[in-house]
């Protein structure tokens, strides 16, 4: 750890890591140097030792079979605040819901007619006889919509057809509108989290730009006829008007309408393709790198017009 600390200097403190290595380090010498001394111990060192398995963790950052799991985990800690926030308002709701059917059910608990069976007393006071057991049957319906046909059933028919109207408001607005929504709010943070993260997005780039060599490397060993590892002008134009090809390279937003051009812009001059050529070429006329070049040659533009202004401007004025 003196290593550590001297070679990291301040940042070393920067790190929570190093905070809990520290404090472990430390728990461990007074339990080693001076409650051992004593016949005493503390319990509480060897669980803080394993929070240093956590350090594994750091692996994942760095290994790719795992970003689909880092994606998982940052989603989850994405959505904690409106998990919480959710949690809050479907509280609230079915708090109030479960007021007004424990108050609305009071009476007829209190004081049943006397045809009412003892076991459908039961059964509805083991539902809503207090605010707690209708908070649990409100979570139960919120969580399990089809549940409401046993316990929505004994109060339709057994007690008064009104509560149709509660059952029908409470599974459309809260089940069906409320959960829905709550349940979009945490794809978008889902897919924002999972976007927002470079790492995965480096990562899933990279392997979408091999995907795509692949798929070059396989357009270009089927149009090499001859096994030189080149694309002279025949080969190249009878790869490009294959229909399978064509559909790929439009996949990868190059248009191939003009052959000549394509094949003057991917070739360095000696009238043959090479795969790395071919590559290259196909990745510098594609999407937002066409962008770059365009970019790049306006840029060159400006300078060769300012050059040439300069040497208007040296010449008579005659000429």
């Amino acid at each position: 750890l003196i290593v550590r600390v001297a070679a990291s200097g301040v940042a070393f403190v920067k790190q929570a890591v190093n905070w809990i290595d520290t404090v472990t380090v430390v728990a461990s010498c007074f339990e080693v140097f001076v409650l051992s001394q004593v016949g005493g111990g503390i319990g509480f060192v060897r669980l803080l030792r394993l929070l240093r398995v956590t350090k594994a963790l750091r692996i994942v950052r760095v290994i790719r079979v795992f970003h689909q799991l880092r994606v998982l985990v940052g989603s989850l800690a994405a959505t904690v605040g409106s998990l919480l926030w959710s949690m809050l308002f479907l509280a609230v709701v079915q708090s109030i819901c479960a007021i007004m059917m424990t108050q609305s059910l009071a009476e007829f608990l209190a004081d049943p007619d006397p045809g009412v069976p003892l076991e459908l007393q039961a059964t509805i006071h083991e539902y809503f006889g207090r605010w707690t057991q209708s908070m649990l049957t409100l979570h139960q319906l919120t969580l399990a919509p089809a549940a409401w046909g046993s316990i929505g059933r004994i109060l339709i028919f057994n007690v008064s057809p009104l509560y149709a109207v509660f059952f029908l408001v409470f599974g459309w607005c809260v089940t069906f509108a409320i959960v829905n929504v709550l349940s979009a709010i945490f794809l978008k943070q889902t897919l924002a989290a999972a976007a927002g993260d470079s790492d995965v997005a480096v990562i899933e780039r990279m392997q979408r730009r091999a995907r795509d060599i692949q798929r070059l490397r396989a357009i270009f060993s089927e149009g090499d006829k001859d096994g030189s590892g080149t694309l002279d002008w025949h080969e190249f134009v009878g790869m490009i008007q294959n229909p399978r090809v064509r559909a790929w390279l439009g996949v990868m937003e190059l248009d191939v309408t003009d052959m000549s051009t394509v094949f003057s812009l991917l070739d360095d001059g000696d009238g043959r393709i090479e795969f790395e050529e071919f590559i290259t070429g196909v990745m510098r006329c594609r999407g937002a790198a066409r962008g770059v070049d365009v970019v790049a040659l306006v840029s060159e533009l400006r300078v060769v017009t300012a050059q040439v202004k300069a040497i208007k401007r040296g010449l008579p004025k005659g000429l």
